[in-house]
């Protein structure tokens, strides 16, 4: 049955098998160097990185971060909050305008004292008594009257007295020093700082995750992905491509990429009659003969016998001897030696028969 496939060309040829051979081997070297290599390394421990549930939660915190729901935001909205307050905003008008430094440099002077002493004076029912008697005119005391009527009559006096009973003062005390006051001045240095302004920018910003190292990581990972070589080692690591070399175990080889046979490895004649008798000679029962060297040849990596005719048939009919009666079953690769010699052999006939027919009659 093996013939019969190998003759209806269902059996590749043994060069195909060995070509396919190598270069399975060829690729599975591949695999054993690339196992570890300096790229998979790098692939792995991005892999490990980018897939770590500390890297996966810190990417979904840092994509889900919100500047509306965010400290800086409520702080933000306080500052602005109480920036509009009418008690703040006239407090701050107040601070900003000319009536309470007028009325700070009065207030305490001795002026003010003066005045408001002419003031008890004049007031008091003693004094009133005085105002009454005929001596009161042109007395000190009248003297003190008109310095008194002038104070009281001067736009200074007017305006100190006004503003320290004015709403806008009572407004600077309450304010003044307040923790109301001071919760404003903290806001507004700290929506002011560098730090705010980043943080705020940065919670702002949609692309803020591109902008990490951790997105350089994935972005690195993800460009290792599709890499040719990191895809194919994870397609064919795994599979059962290569079982058959992982089950063999190598104790030859030679590769014939010389001219000539290695005869430190080779036996090109009958070991004991060399030993012995330091000649060549046959076995009388061996269906072979030694011929010292004479009839081998290497070519293309490849070592090979040449035969003349008579002994490629004896060879054949041997071949076939085996398959027939000792019921031997060949290799593969061996039916296709055979036959292939086979087909040249016949082939030789007919090319003979197609001349003789050629040849004109007398």
């Amino acid at each position: 049955m093996a013939s019969l496939r190998l003759l209806l060309g269902m059996i590749p040829a043994t060069a195909k098998i060995e070509q396919a051979e190598k270069a399975l081997i060829t690729e599975f070297e591949k695999l054993n160097a690339f196992s570890g290599s300096e790229t998979l390394k790098k692939f792995n421990e991005l892999k490990e990185l980018v897939t770590s549930s500390g890297f996966l939660s810190e990417k979904k915190e840092i994509e889900s971060l919100n500047y509306k729901g965010s400290e800086e935001f409520a702080k933000e909205k306080e500052f602005l909050s109480l920036s509009k307050a009418k008690d703040l905003a006239l407090y701050f008008k107040t601070i900003a305008g000319s009536s309470l430094k007028r009325f700070r440099d009065l207030d305490g002077s001795e002026k003010i004292s003066g005045y408001e002493t002419l003031e008890k004076l004049v007031k008091s029912l003693e004094f009133r008594e005085k105002m009454k008697t005929k001596e009161f005119k042109g007395s000190d005391d009248d003297k003190k009257l008109q310095e008194f009527n002038r104070l009281k009559s001067g736009s200074e006096i007017i305006d100190y007295y006004k503003f320290k009973k004015s709403k806008e003062y009572s407004n600077f005390l309450n304010i003044d020093g307040s923790s109301k006051l001071s919760r404003y001045n903290e806001l507004k240095e700290y929506v002011a700082s560098k730090e705010f302004l980043s943080r705020k920018e940065y919670l702002l910003d949609k692309k803020r995750f591109e902008k990490t190292e951790m997105f350089k990581s994935l972005e690195e990972y993800n460009k290792l992905s599709r890499n040719e070589d990191i895809v194919w080692y994870f397609k064919v690591k795994d599979t059962n491509k290569f079982d058959i070399l992982k089950s063999r175990e190598l104790t030859f080889s030679d590769e014939f990429d010389g001219d000539k046979l290695n005869t430190n490895t080779w036996l090109t004649s009958y070991y004991w009659g060399d030993k012995l008798l330091k000649d060549n000679y046959t076995v009388g029962n061996d269906l072979h003969a030694f011929t010292e060297k004479e009839n081998f040849e290497i070519r293309n990596s490849l070592t090979g016998l040449r035969l003349d005719s008579s002994s490629q048939i004896f060879h054949f009919l041997i071949f076939c001897d085996r398959v027939k009666f000792a019921k031997v079953m060949p290799q593969p690769s061996e039916i296709s030696v055979q036959l292939q010699w086979l087909r040249q052999y016949l082939e030789s006939f007919r090319q003979q028969t197609q001349e003789v027919s050629l040849v004109p009659l007398g």
